[in-house]
């Protein structure tokens, strides 16, 4: 083969591969790339489980109070992330989860006013107390907001109605101890607690 013919045949095939490798290096980049997985709602194991399947690695972080007496069942998930569910991220990215620990709502409906407050200090939750429409001979707690069962964030805020003492007209009759709120109002920290504020039951 005429030496003139493999020159240019060389020629054309460097200028094929320079052409290939931005293609190459593109399809490498995109292939570094991995989505991050939404983590929100998710145990600390399963949000690294699931951020190990993408390629990534998961670092948990404590959110507001983390500890309650030994008797309350604490369940702990991620409130949320950084970087945020969606995002391209390379290879390798550690994702930080901020978890939140949480407990079951006691019922408190029936109960004297200081009982209530005792089991609420014991549970790790704040309280506000409003005053009902009801009378009656004792501080009684008539309606409460967030209901039984519901699981609220430690340091979360229990809204309790309580029963007038005395004659009707009469002002509440509570106690220092009783009178001093422990929460601010509690629809901005239902909100952030992610519980939708609703009337107290009557």
């Amino acid at each position: 083969m005429p030496a003139y013919i493999v020159r240019g045949l060389i020629g054309l095939a460097t200028a094929l591969a320079l052409l290939a490798a931005p293609v190459a290096a593109g399809a490498a980049g995109q292939a570094a790339l991995v989505r991050v997985p939404n983590l929100v709602g998710k145990t600390p194991a399963q949000a690294g489980q699931q951020a190990s399947a993408a390629g990534l690695t998961f670092s948990p972080r404590p959110a507001g109070r983390q500890s309650a007496p030994a008797a309350v069942q604490l369940e702990r998930r991620v409130q949320r992330q950084s970087p945020a569910a969606g995002r391209m991220v390379p290879r390798r990215t550690t994702v930080v989860g901020y978890v939140r620990a949480s407990a079951r709502v006691p019922r408190l409906q029936g109960l004297h006013l200081q009982q209530a407050l005792k089991v609420l200090g014991q549970c790790g939750f704040r309280h506000r107390i409003q005053t009902s429409r009801y009378w009656g001979n004792a501080p009684l707690v008539r309606g409460q907001m967030p209901p039984p069962g519901l699981r609220l964030a430690l340091d979360g805020v229990v809204s309790l109605e309580v029963s007038r003492v005395g004659r009707p007209g009469g002002p509440l009759q509570l106690t220092p101890e009783q009178a001093g709120a422990s929460a601010r109002p509690s629809a901005g920290d239902l909100q952030r607690e992610a519980v939708t504020p609703r009337p107290v039951p009557r």
